[in-house]
């Protein structure tokens, strides 16, 4: 696994670099296998959050699940609300018919919600599920919505009107295939938050196991275990260190399973709490990395040798304070923020 030198001055406010990242003091990374990957990154904010206040709210005499101390773990079924907290883990057994709406929060804990096309016995409606939700968020920072499951079952309005509450005669609106951007509006509109904040993502049926922040804060009992992996799994990452120098980490066929340092301080990503863009192209033919940071170029070396011989494997993302001790996690919470990811043949 590589080693680094763990930085002792981190800048209130730094910019992170995007999909298939890695983070750690000082550095975030991008990592992909080969083609133009693209993404826009807002700066990340450094400073302390807010502990998440737990509620007990009720819902048409329904209780949800909430306590002061949220469970590490738990299972959410057909028509039921729950929250996890940080670094936490929910389980949505058997989606086939339905959706799964997971909000998280900066603190990194979030709760989540599994939405029936047709009501369980005891549970929440699929009108009544979004209302639930939205008491359980409550005003916490929210960072992102998922939406995932059997999306071509769904009609946006279900969130809004139940099958069930249809009388004789009338008729139930019938998706006509996918309309995840009807979705996204629906979820988005009925828990009151910006329609950019939602994803939607057809998912095969089966159980959904959705974790809680793949990096951790302060007490960093998972640190190390996305380098560790990366190290055995050969590719280019855009990261910065240093404060905001950029440059590429490369892991390499030839290599000695040690990452290597290309165009340190090329670029700097800039810390002003704006969205940027990043994007990497790597030839699997000639080993060639080039980099676009908002749209010029900063970057461009035969630095993969030996990278066109490992099959393409899609986008990995997640993000972690690296190295093998605490001494490169950060002494309070830190945030980032990503968006908009691509992958293509040519520049974007």
């Amino acid at each position: 696994m590589p080693v680094h030198q763990p930085l002792h001055h981190v800048p209130r406010t730094v910019p992170l670099a995007v999909p298939r990242t890695v983070l750690a003091p000082g550095r975030g990374a991008t990592h992909m296998g080969a083609l133009v990957l693209s993404a826009a990154l807002l700066a990340l904010q450094l400073g302390l959050s807010a502990p998440a206040q737990a509620q007990e709210p009720h819902v048409r005499g329904l209780r949800l699940a909430s306590s002061p101390t949220a469970p590490a773990e738990v299972a959410v079924t057909e028509g039921q609300v729950k929250e996890v907290a940080s670094g936490g883990v929910i389980t949505y057994p058997s989606v086939t018919s339905c959706l799964t709406v997971t909000v998280r929060f900066r603190d990194g804990g979030f709760v989540g919600a599994h939405a029936s096309l047709f009501q369980v016995p005891g549970e929440l409606r699929s009108d009544e599920i979004l209302a639930a939700l939205k008491t359980l968020v409550g005003h916490r920072p929210v960072t992102a919505i998922e939406v995932r499951g059997a999306t071509g079952a769904w009609h946006p309005s279900y969130f809004s009107r139940a099958i069930e509450s249809y009388g004789d005669g009338e008729q139930v609106p019938i998706p006509d295939g996918q309309d995840l951007g009807g979705l996204a509006r629906a979820v988005a509109q009925g828990l009151g938050q910006p329609r950019d904040a939602v994803s939607v993502e057809d998912v095969p049926d089966g159980d959904q196991v959705v974790g809680g922040r793949s990096g951790e804060g302060p007490a960093g009992d998972r640190r190390g275990t996305v380098e560790e992996q990366a190290g055995n799994r050969p590719g280019t990452y855009v990261m910065f260190r240093n404060g905001s120098k950029g440059e590429v980490y490369v892991y390499t066929p030839a290599g000695d399973g040690y990452g290597k340092d290309i165009g340190l301080g090329a670029w700097n990503f800039s810390p002003d709490n704006k969205t940027h863009t990043i994007q990497q192209s790597v030839n699997r033919s000639t080993g060639k990395i080039t980099v676009w940071y908002d749209n010029q170029q900063v970057l461009s070396q035969n630095a993969a040798p030996g990278i066109g011989g490992i099959p393409f494997n899609g986008v990995f993302f997640s993000t972690f304070f690296g190295g093998h001790d605490t001494s490169w996690g950060p002494d309070h919470e830190e945030h980032a923020y990503f968006s908009n990811f691509a992958v293509g043949t040519s520049k974007f």
